[in-house]
Formats: C-alpha cells, structure tokens, sequence
C-alpha cells in the first residue's frame, strides 16, 4: 500500500528531492495552493502532511486545525525558518505532530528529505508489521464518505469516524454497542455477485434517538486469522429525503398535467411519434391512449379550409372521433432529456374563444352602424321634413286640371315618407345583422336588425 506524502512548499529543489527519494515508493502531492491543500486534507486519509510556513498565520491554523486532519489519521508537519514558541505551541495543540526547525532547514534539502525519510520508514514499517492496519487504512482510503465497521463474534473491533459520526456515539462507547441491535425494517436485496457478500437496508437508531436510514454492503472478511464481518455502510437518510419529495412533486405535477384543460402531447423530434399524452387531450378527440402513442400530430390536426377562418384566427382544426372538428391553438416547446430531444406540445380549445370574439367584434360592428345610423337620421330628418311640407303646400296651391301634376306630387311625397321611414328604422337599429348585396358586397339587413 502506497503512503501518501503532500508537500506545500514554493521551493522547486525540495520538491525535487521528495520525488527522487519516495517517487516509487509514495504517492506525492504538491499543491499549488491553499485551497487545493486543503481540498486533499479533506478527501485522503493518513497521509504524511508537510507545509513550509511562508504562508500566514490564520492559514496555518485553518490548515493544521482542519476538523478532517484528525478524523482522517494524518500527521502533520511544518518546515519553518522562524517562529515565535508560543504560536507553535497553539499549533501543536491543534494537531501538529513535529516541526523542523531553522537550523535543521539550513542543511539543505537532503535533511529535510532524511527527517521524512525516517517518518516513512516509521509508517510503513507499522503496516508491514501490521497488515490489518495497513487494510483498514487502504479501506479507509478509498470509503472516505462510507462509514466503516468491522464485527468479529458481535464485538466491534474497528470503527472509522465516519461510523461514530454516523451513531452519534463516543469511541470508548463502541465497546459495549449492539449494532445489530440498533437496526429495524432491514430489508435484504438480490446481490450480483457470487460470494457471501450481502445487501440490505435497514433504519439505524441512534444513540442520541434519532433515525437515519441506511445501506449497507456485508462482507465476509479474514481479520487477524478470524473470521469477520466487514459492513460499509452508506447514509441516505437525505438522498431518501429528497427521493421522497422529488416523488411527492412528481405525482403532485401529473395530477396538475392530467387535470388542466389543456391538451399536452409530448412527442421526440428525430421521429415525430407521441410518446406522451394527457386527459385533457384524450377527453377532445374521443379516443383511448393506446390510440393516440406513437402516431403522429399530423394524424389529428389540420388547417381550416376557409381563409377568413385563417385570417382570423392563428388556428387549428383538432379531429375529435364522431363529431364536428375543434378549433384549437397550438404550441410547441422544445426541450431535451436524457440527450433525447422532445417537443412539448399543448392544443387549447378556442371555440368559447372564438364565440367571443365573434360577439366581441359584432358588438363593435354594431357600434359603428349605430352611430352612423344615428348621424344619418340626425341630418336627413330635417330636410325630408322641409321637402314633405313643400311638396304639401304645393299640391294645395296647385291649379291642375288634369291632376297630372298632382300626381307626380304624389309620387315625390310618397318617396320623400319612404325616406323618412328609412331613417326612422336606422333608429332601431338593436342586432348587427347584414345580407349579401352584389357578388363581393354585403349591406345591414334593415328589417332583420330592428326591433
């Protein structure tokens, strides 16, 4: 198993002379910065942690105290060339392990280099003589997110911190834990490989009376000669959680789709086929679902056939099973799951609308013929009332023997009193109601839209 070593140095020669001494034999780290240091204080575990102190102060505390260095077994260092004894002392009760001071620092790198030696030989020579150690160091590596938990005969013999963080317990209290005590609702799973390893699930209860659900991984390890139960356990009380409302508004999101009035299709752009469908659209056309996924929208929506329905309104005709066509709007939305593209497609029924407009727009026709109907009436009542009693006062001063004349008196009134009727039903005028007059034409139907 490979010791990690990070170095943070800005000195070139000394991280030289690291890699020429452990390349083989270590895995070597230089970070380039604070933050990628600490970024691997984090996600390693028992690693050989060296830092030159010309970074500042609040740094090296940030650094040294990272909660992780402790929990996740490292050692750390410090390469320092000055330094005040009692802000070292603060840094050794955080966790520092050993300093090297100036005049050690003056020898060169090769003494810097034979100090860490000595240290790596330390380390490795504990896992050489230690090989479970050196496995649960190697497993402790590689699960840094897992709790781990190693159980010979019911007694637990190994804990990482992810494990007591885990069941909220103090590690001199692992001694008398019943683990397996602590679990309900366990609910096994097929597992794919052949060996005895096992799956399960299962509601961990705390020490401290919470809940957390867990999964675990069971394997059937050898520790020290004896037969043991390796469990790697994986939290997923907040993934459970999130499953949990993502489910909640999943469902709470179809019943909002399957209830809206509005027709949705879903269809994938490479084919044209429909691949999803709502209520609203099935209860429209008439037809079952099954009769509706993988045709085509082309299958049940086509143009109007008149231009003024076109012309008028941006619509659709939607083909219900049995009866007249719907006027419907359609929209398209394009979106993309899974590197799959779709078009989300919504058909609302306009015929309400269209009504509406109709009458909207009649009612404002209406609005127009009566004002004019009203001017007309204004300014021809005066005047047939003048030629009506000129045309009177002249067949009462007439001398017509013959009654020739009177007679075409006659005729002008009676066109004159037809006039005024005209006017008279123009101001009656309570329904827009027109009729065709030539070939492109049409009038108001005067004695349809009066009273």
């Amino acid at each position: 198993m490979l010791i990690t070593i990070i170095l943070y140095t800005k000195d070139k020669t000394l991280r030289k002379g690291f890699t020429q001494e452990f390349g083989d034999v270590a895995e070597l780290i230089f970070p380039d910065s604070i933050a990628s240091l600490i970024c691997s204080i984090k996600t390693r575990h028992s690693c050989i942690i060296i830092v030159e102190n010309s970074v500042s102060d609040k740094s090296l505390i940030k650094i040294i105290g990272n909660p992780c260095s402790q929990k996740h077994n490292h050692e750390m260092y410090l390469l320092v060339s000055d330094y005040q004894e009692n802000f070292i002392r603060s840094l050794f009760d955080l966790g520092l392990k050993g300093i090297i001071r100036k005049d050690d620092y003056l020898l060169g790198t090769e003494a810097v280099v034979r100090i860490f030696k000595k240290e790596y030989n330390r380390k490795a020579k504990l896992l050489e003589e230690n090989p479970i150690e050196g496995m649960i160091l190697e497993c402790a590596k590689n699960y840094l997110n897992v709790a781990l938990l190693i159980i010979v005969k019911g007694e637990i013999k190994y804990s990482n911190p992810k494990f007591t963080e885990m069941i909220e317990i103090e590690t001199d209290q692992l001694i008398t834990l019943d683990f397996w005590g602590r679990l309900s609702n366990v609910e096994f799973r097929s597992s794919e490989s052949e060996d005895d390893n096992e799956k399960f699930s299962a509601v961990l209860h705390t020490i401290t009376g919470n809940k957390k659900y867990i999964e675990v991984d069971e394997l059937k390890i050898d520790f020290g000669g004896q037969q043991a139960t390796l469990l790697l356990i994986n939290d997923v009380t907040e993934l459970k959680k999130t499953t949990k409302e993502l489910m909640e508004k999943q469902k709470h999101m179809e019943i909002v789709v399957q209830t809206i009035p509005i027709g949705l299709l879903m269809t994938r752009t490479d084919t044209g086929k429909i691949v999803e469908v709502n209520s609203a659209f099935l209860r429209m056309t008439k037809l079952t679902i099954n009769q509706v996924i993988g045709k085509k929208l082309g299958d049940f929506i086509s143009r109007p056939q008149t231009e003024e329905q076109t012309a008028l309104y941006d619509e659709w005709l939607l083909k219900s099973n049995g009866q007249e066509d719907i006027p419907v709007e359609v929209k398209q939305k394009l979106l993309e799951l899974d590197e799959i593209k779709y078009s989300l497609i919504s058909v609302t029924n306009i015929t309400e609308r269209k009504i509406f407009e109709k009458q909207k727009s009649e009612k404002q026709k209406l609005q127009g013929v009566l004002e004019l109907a009203g001017t007309v009436g204004h300014e021809l009542n005066q005047p047939l009332q003048i030629l009506q009693n000129t045309i009177e006062m002249l067949q009462l001063n007439c001398r017509d023997e013959n009654g020739v004349v009177q007679k075409k008196y006659e005729r002008i009134l009676f066109q004159v009193l037809r006039m005024a009727e005209i006017t008279h039903k123009l101001a009656k005028i309570t329904d827009y109601k027109t009729m065709e007059y030539t070939d492109n034409t049409r009038i108001i139907d005067l004695n349809n839209a009066c009273d």
